[in-house]
């Protein structure tokens, strides 16, 4: 596997109601290329609780993850979702 231009992690906004303290969870999710080859995924989060600000640039959570390759993962595009739940606690 070859890695095209710099990694970084991702982004999430969350809004809600100003002070409020919120959990945040994320599934694990699997890729698929076009071929029906598949990479598993967990997701990481920055921070599993945030206490909601005002305004929408201060509730992001960075979101990265682990990719589980196997001993001859087929190169290509792969695709796939996973759900993001955030509960006010």
């Amino acid at each position: 596997m070859r890695c095209i231009g710099n990694a970084s992690p991702g982004e999430i906004a969350i809004t809600g109601a100003e002070s409020y303290l919120v959990s945040i969870a994320v599934t694990p999710a699997t890729l698929v290329n076009a071929q029906g080859d598949a990479i598993r995924v967990r997701p990481v989060l920055a921070a599993e609780t945030l206490t909601l600000q005002p305004g929408n640039r201060r509730n992001r959570v960075g979101l990265g993850g682990t990719l589980s390759l196997g001993a001859r993962q087929a190169p290509g595009d792969y695709r796939g979702e996973y759900l993001i739940t955030v509960d006010y606690l």
